[in-house]
């Protein structure tokens, strides 16, 4: 097999020419690649099919620069001299020596397959870029932001795969129409969208079954399909199209499409896949915004059930009440007639009992009604505690008890004022009542910087302290005592968690048996000296 035969079975172009550029050989697919025929071959310069040597002087600053190398690498492109298509290649260049002459050899490889899977990587870079930037503009959206948003990203969609009109239809089946929702268009393409609402299905016959069976209608070529559907498409300019159906549970809601006005083209099925991906994410926000308006929805219907059920129940606490005042009204009168009377104490003192439960009840009814209309100013801690103390004084004096307050005077919450005191003055009442022992009648009180947001209070006896294993949640719950000596009827740690929740604030508790506890109130520094602080 003679050189030139094995030079003609490789698949990359070979090219022989002297120094000044005139072609000495060519193999078989070089030839093929430049439209050369083998007789023509020996009249033709490397100068006329390469457009880098076009210019005389390059050729020249080639063969020098080739003189200084081993070898050189170069993109370029040949041109068939017949067809005129041009082809990327990459050629590796030697200036060598043959049969006593210097000549270059250059060896061109097709890069055509190369570049394209170079462009199709890109774009799929660019499509996963493309659907993170969409996706990411749904999180958290606004229900009210949705169409604008939508109409943002079909321009992005649209504008990605190069369609001139992009657009959303929602069917109607019942009526037998479909309504243009979204629109967007290219520079310089008119807007349909006004043209389009209820429009009916007889238009596009085939259309809606093939959605509902999943699938899109691709058409290449307007004016190749039947009436009355190129009717209707041509009336809007369009030359070609695809439609993705919107899906959702097996159920057909609409459709997506993508218009070409000026030109026809084909769909590529990278771009088909992409249309897919964005029509499931379409349906996913919407749904999504769906479940978010029927729970306002919901929860707004609950809110004024609440609201009302709230509302009766003051009215009835407040009416019950009233009954409970004539009652002791009454009592009072028969104590006057014979307060020896077992009967008349045994009444006096239900009666009162009662009238507290009651009192405790329209306490926290006027908690749920109240906090809403309510202002939060600054609270200085030191100071309601110097009143808190002051209001126990005959108990602390009785109790023979010793007070030890550790807070600074500049300590300021943000709460409501009667709210403050309430909570306040019951821990430490009950401290009192309950914390005490005869070998220990301590009580501390303290208010330290949580964070830069965060008071954190703490009121601690060393008393008889309580099993908490025991007691667990019930220790804020309405009704419950744990003390043997009871006094009151366990509503005191229910309104106060209450009134610090209505706050934004939290109460916790820390207790052993026989070693005391220590309450926990943890409130917001007040916000003007956050931000003078």
């Amino acid at each position: 097999m003679t050189f030139p035969v094995i030079l003609d079975h490789l698949s990359d172009g070979v090219q022989i020419s002297d120094l000044s550029g005139k072609i000495l050989y060519m193999n078989q697919v070089s030839r093929d690649r430049l439209g050369i025929a083998i007789e023509d071959m020996q009249h033709v310069y490397v100068q006329t099919f390469e457009p880098l040597f076009f210019e005389g002087a390059k050729w020249l600053e080639h063969i020098e620069e080739l003189r200084n190398t081993e070898k050189l690498v170069i993109r370029s492109k040949n041109i068939n001299h017949r067809t005129k298509t041009e082809i990327p290649v990459e050629v590796t260049v030697r200036l060598t020596v043959f049969n006593y002459q210097e000549v270059i050899i250059a060896v061109s490889r097709d890069l055509s397959e190369r570049l394209q899977n170079e462009k199709l990587t890109q774009q799929k870079v660019q499509l996963q870029e493309l659907l993170m930037e969409i996706s990411s503009t749904y999180i958290n959206l606004a229900p009210g932001n949705f169409n604008q948003t939508l109409n943002n990203s079909l321009a992005k969609i649209g504008r990605f795969v190069g369609a001139d009109r992009a657009y959303i239809f929602e069917y109607n089946f019942s009526e037998n129409t479909a309504t243009n929702t979204h629109e967007w268009c290219a520079k310089r393409i008119s807007p349909e969208i006004d043209n389009l609402q209820q429009v009916t299905l007889d238009f596009v016959i085939d259309w809606p079954s093939k959605h509902r069976k999943g699938e899109e209608i691709l058409i290449n070529d307007v004016s190749k399909i039947s009436e009355p559907t190129k009717t209707l498409l041509q009336s809007q300019g369009i030359k070609s199209c695809i439609t993705i159906p919107l899906l959702w549970l097996n159920d057909c809601v609409g459709f997506i499409g993508f218009d070409q006005v000026n030109t026809r083209r084909s769909f590529s099925e990278q771009e088909v896949d992409l249309l897919w991906l964005f029509s499931k994410m379409i349906m996913l926000v919407k749904n999504k915004i769906h479940d978010q308006r029927r729970m306002q929805n919901l929860l707004s219907t609950t809110t004024k059930q609440y609201n009302r059920l709230s509302e009766y129940a003051f009215i009835t606490s407040h009416n019950v009440r009233s009954s409970v005042a004539n009652i002791l009204g009454l009592v009072n009168l028969l104590q006057l007639e014979d307060s020896s009377s077992e009967l008349v104490k045994h009444i006096d003192k239900s009666t009162k009992e009662l009238d507290t439960i009651l009192k405790h009840i329209n306490e926290l009814l006027n908690i749920e009604f109240s906090h809403k209309s309510l202002s939060k100013s600054s609270c200085n801690l030191y100071q309601t505690f110097e009143r808190v103390i002051n209001l126990n004084k005959t108990l602390i004096i009785e109790k023979g008890a010793a007070i030890e307050l550790s807070i600074d005077n500049n300590i300021n919450v943000g709460a409501y004022p009667a709210y403050l005191d309430s909570i306040l003055f019951n821990i430490f009442n009950n401290a009192l009542i309950y914390g005490l022992t005869h070998t220990n009648k301590k009580i501390s009180i303290s208010a330290l910087d949580g964070n830069d947001e965060l008071i954190i209070i703490k009121i601690t006896d060393y008393g008889c302290g309580l099993d908490l294993e025991e007691i667990g949640s019930k220790i804020f719950g309405m009704g419950y005592q744990f003390h043997q000596l009871k006094v009151g009827q366990g509503f005191g740690l229910f309104i106060s968690k209450r009134q610090l929740e209505s706050m934004g604030g939290h109460i916790d508790v820390i207790s052993e048996p026989g070693k005391g506890s220590t309450f926990i109130i943890t409130l917001k520094r007040f916000k003007e000296e956050i931000n003078n602080s």
